[in-house]
């Protein structure tokens, strides 16, 4: 991996300017922003964006910034552009070479100061299986749209466990396929051809009707976790039961009653994301 280096000098520029210059010359890390030099106090957590490439609008610009300010170092991670920009691999991209990609690259990072933030089906799906065998801080799922099949369950053929994969994929393939304007996400005709990050996650998201993810087998509250959805469009409703049966997913239960309750929140175009990310993050960790 190449990883750009951060010079003094670099951290006076603004973090946005940062973020464009250090897209151009990083792979896998598209953007690491230190914290200010004016900062009161920086904290040991560092802010990990896994974005997918398919939204209309991207949270990087405003998570370079609040973050940072925070006293918190932050890194965007782009799995699709590194899978294009690899000469020796020409291949499309699959569910395994996607999370050791996002193994690796968060290996800079100390996994237990790291808060991911992963939005995006295929980007939710990655960081649940990556905290199966390594910490993290905190993890924020943003439209967890893919619903693998659950590996606490034994027994094959009972439960709606079964078929929450294929069902969930299937919605997703549809509202990807349906020509409208009032979704958070492009849909499939509005990729053009040089827009190749997203023409390949177009087509991982295809092919998984095949190449299917493998049993998810977390057990509940791994990791302090916030599950959020983008609301004010046509599949609200559908985004909002996916993130609720994801949360349930990570929810304890004793004695048949919820406890601990994963939070869901609606993700709403005028509100503050970051600070309702670091509000919950803060109070979490207390």
């Amino acid at each position: 991996m190449l990883f750009a280096a951060i010079t003094c000098s670099s951290r006076a520029r603004p973090a946005i300017l940062r973020l464009a210059a250090y897209s151009a010359t990083r792979r896998i890390v598209s953007a690491s922003i230190p914290v200010p030099n004016d900062v009161s106090m920086e904290r040991p957590e560092a802010v990990a964006l896994v974005e997918s490439e398919i939204y209309r609008d991207s949270w990087a610009e405003s998570a370079s910034r609040f973050f940072p300010g925070a006293g918190m170092h932050f890194t965007q991670v782009d799995l699709f552009s590194n899978q294009l920009r690899e000469k020796n691999k020409r291949s499309a991209p699959t569910l395994g070479k996607l999370e050791q990609t996002l193994a690796q690259d968060l290996s800079s990072t100390a996994y237990g100061y790291c808060i991911v933030i992963a939005r995006g089906p295929i980007q939710c799906l990655l960081s649940q299986y990556f905290v199966e065998s390594l910490p993290l801080a905190g993890l924020v799922l943003v439209d967890p749209l893919l619903l693998p099949d659950d590996g606490r369950i034994n027994q094959p053929g009972v439960g709606c466990a079964q078929t929450r994969w294929s069902s969930s994929l299937s919605d997703l393939v549809s509202i990807l396929d349906r020509s409208s304007a009032n979704s958070p996400m492009r849909n499939s005709s509005q990729i053009t051809d040089d827009m190749q990050s997203e023409q390949n996650e177009i087509h991982l998201i295809r092919s998984l009707k095949i190449d299917k993810g493998r049993a998810l087998k977390l057990e509940p509250q791994a990791v302090p976790t916030l599950v959020m959805y983008s609301g004010g469009h046509e599949y609200e409703d559908h985004f909002r039961i996916c993130a609720e049966r994801t949360a349930s997913f990570h929810t304890s239960v004793a004695d048949g009653d919820f406890f601990d309750q994963v939070p869901v929140v609606k993700v709403k175009d005028d509100a503050p994301h970051m600070q309702t990310i670091l509000d919950w993050y803060d109070e979490s960790a207390t």
